[in-house]
């Protein structure tokens, strides 16, 4: 993971992060890649003394693991060819973002690139044509990038600590998903204060969590995250993304949002100094899901893939289950 290579900027001095750092950001990596199935959700939850940043630190992992997969190329195949004409297309060449407009499927007019096809794009009056070879190039624009597109706002990464942390190469091939990855629900105001602090370091560089998990709305244009309160009503269920993971910040956050996430994978985090009984709720609630509904435990096999109890931190207690 690249973010095992960071630092982290103490109040007296930069030390390298720590292994409770490794241990979250590896479950945050565990899973946005084993969120289940269509039917089989993959849930998990941890508690430990004191839950500032361990749900940020998991986040990380979850951003690694997007700034670090590849697309597979029948992925790609699909996602272009099913494309109306009409719709806003970016084409990355040298480190550079175009817009253009899609039009339609050809097959290459070339005789030497016989039989494969081509994307024909359009953009001021002038026709660009891109072979399937190239298709991992195209990024699809969402109806939210083509309104900035409209009001002449910029699109890609603004933030110089992630360009050197991740280079151009894995940025860019990360944004050609530019959609939603993964939830984060708790208290709006104190995510955005701990994670716009500058606590991390990279070959010189001051970054900070906020760098790292690329929010909606915060910083440039591109993002894979996104902050939901965990008081008052402004999300409905049928906002969320299924399958995406949640990642409930406390107990607070999961008793007033969990009706959110039914069609989703979750890490739930509790924090054992929170004063009142908000702990004992969820667990009282995950005792009941795991009794009342189709469940299998699988806390051993996560735990087994994240290195096994030698790499297990002191004073935290996990529960990892499937659930249909």
């Amino acid at each position: 993971m690249d973010i095992d290579e960071l630092y982290c900027i103490g109040p007296r001095s930069i030390f390298q992060i720590p292994d409770w750092f490794k241990f979250f950001s590896s479950l945050g990596a565990y899973l946005i890649r084993n969120p289940g199935t269509k039917h089989i959700k993959t849930h998990i939850a941890v508690s430990l003394p004191g839950a500032d940043f361990a749900p940020l630190v998991t986040a990380a992992g979850m951003s690694d693991t997007i700034f670090n997969r590849r697309l597979l190329k029948k992925t790609i195949v699909n996602r272009i060819t099913s494309l109306t004409e009409g719709q806003t297309i970016f084409l990355t060449r040298e480190n550079k973002r175009e817009i253009y407009t899609f039009k339609d499927i050809i097959l290459h007019p070339v005789p030497i690139f016989e039989n494969e096809r081509c994307a024909r794009l359009v953009s001021k009056g002038m026709t660009t044509m891109i072979p399937e070879r190239s298709w991992s190039q195209l990024q699809i624009a969402s109806a939210d990038q083509q309104y900035k597109r409209r009001q002449m706002k910029g699109f890609g990464f603004g933030s110089a600590f992630l360009k050197e942390l991740y280079g151009k190469e894995k940025l860019l091939r990360a944004a050609s998903e530019y959609t939603t990855e993964f939830y984060i629900i708790g208290n709006n105001a104190k995510i955005l204060e701990l994670s716009s602090a500058e606590t991390l370091s990279y070959r010189a560089l001051k970054g900070t969590f906020a760098d790292l998990l690329c929010f909606k709305g915060k910083q440039s244009a591109y993002y894979h995250s996104v902050i939901i309160s965990n008081v008052g009503k402004g999300t409905k269920e049928e906002q969320l993304e299924p399958n995406v993971p949640v990642i409930f910040t406390d107990a607070l956050s999961y008793l007033n949002k969990a009706h959110l996430s039914s069609k989703n994978p979750s890490i739930i985090f509790l924090n054992r100094t929170d004063a009142g009984d908000r702990n004992n709720e969820v667990v009282l609630d995950i005792k009941r899901r795991t009794l009342e509904k189709e469940t299998e435990i699988i806390t051993g096999s996560v735990i087994d893939s994240l290195g096994g109890m030698e790499k297990f931190p002191n004073g935290i207690e996990l529960l990892a289950w499937r659930e249909k």
